[in-house]
């Protein structure tokens, strides 16, 4: 088996793990709604093959884009907001349904339903990732300790997809579908926007790997944010997000 197959197996368990805690912890009655991580399993493979893969290797051979440094700044722009606008619109398909939109009648129920569909497609993702990884010649012969950053940073990623998928859910709930989808578009944005910077040569390796650590702590806020107004039960989540904490 290649080693990027076996590091996703312990990265998978690591992160399925961590979400599992969090829910115990954190979710109270909710935690009945961590099933829906099945429902986004398939996703992250159908999203990235049949959507963005097709979209922007289309777009860059019509505008002749063969590098990325090279590409100019519409392409960058299209790269950078693809994955967010086309995940975060699959992530929260299942909340179409109407028997699940009748279970979420209150802010908490929206918020761990969000955080389960979100980690399911990012415990998928760890494994579209690995396939990658696997029929990359260049990078499937490394040996099974130099996948430990994709470790580290998939089970961050996890964690990020739950929480963006809770932004929508929670705006959905609220009656604010459109803001709640384009702020979770834009957490998603910050997140990946080190590999866009990284890819256009505009971000050294050093500031690379410290990148993550802003959307993260940007994202916790967001999260703790969100688990107070599940709380009171009563503040949208536009507010949440964005407004001061009183001094």
């Amino acid at each position: 088996m290649a080693p990027a197959y076996i590091m996703a197996i312990i990265t998978t368990g690591i992160a399925a793990a961590a979400w599992l805690g969090l829910v115990h912890a954190m979710a109270g009655r909710h935690r009945r709604l961590a099933w829906l991580a099945a429902a986004t399993l398939p996703l992250s493979f159908a999203v990235n093959d049949w959507v963005k893969r097709p979209l922007l290797v289309g777009v860059a051979r019509w505008a002749g884009v063969e590098r990325p440094a090279e590409a100019p700044f519409w392409f960058a722009v299209l790269v950078l907001f693809t994955a967010p606008v086309t995940e975060e619109a699959v992530k929260a398909l299942p909340l179409l349904s109407g028997r699940l939109r009748a279970a979420l009648n209150e802010t908490g129920a929206a918020l761990w339903a969000g955080m389960a569909l979100g980690a399911g497609f990012g415990l998928s993702e760890i494994w579209w990732i690995a396939r990658g990884i696997a029929r990359s010649p260049a990078l499937a012969s490394y040996p099974l300790w130099a996948y430990t950053g994709f470790l580290g940073e998939r089970v961050a990623v996890t964690f990020a997809h739950a929480v963006m998928t809770a932004v929508t859910a929670t705006g959905l709930v609220q009656g604010q579908a459109a803001r709640g989808y384009l702020a979770a578009v834009g957490l998603h944005a910050l997140l990946n926007l080190e590999a866009l910077l990284g890819r256009m040569g505009l971000l050294d390796d050093t500031l690379a790997s410290l990148w993550i650590a802003v959307p993260l702590a940007v994202l916790t806020t967001v999260f703790s944010r969100l688990c107070r107004a599940a709380r009171a039960g009563e503040e949208p989540p536009e507010a949440v997000i964005f407004r001061r904490d009183p001094s």
